[in-house]
């Protein structure tokens, strides 16, 4: 699923970067269409918590980052009940990073 580099794409580019619109236009896409065949409830909470930031508050790249990150952690932990995969926690700053990406 391309749900995960879409949103870390979205989080990590300027507003008016080509890439970030590309990718907005393709979060939408994945948000209106297949993310709803695989999204359990903790993934579909993050999934449209993260489309709320980017509607309401698409320059807020801290917000978009969280997101982001809690869009990747939700499937994590959802493919491993899935899957019935043991997986070891994550650290606790991998649940909680708000850092701004470094300058190109």
């Amino acid at each position: 699923m391309l749900l995960c580099p879409t949103t870390a794409t979205v989080a990590t580019e300027e507003p008016e970067a080509p890439d970030r619109m590309t990718a907005e236009d393709k979060f939408w896409r994945i948000y209106w269409g297949e993310v709803v065949m695989v999204e359990d409830e903790d993934v579909a909470k993050a999934v449209d918590a993260s489309s709320n930031v980017l509607y309401d508050q698409p320059k807020n790249g801290v917000g978009l980052l969280n997101a982001s990150m809690n869009i990747a952690c939700a499937c994590r932990e959802s493919l491993g009940e899935t899957w019935k995969v043991q997986q070891r926690p994550l650290p606790a700053v991998s649940k909680t990073r708000s850092r701004k990406v470094p300058p190109k």
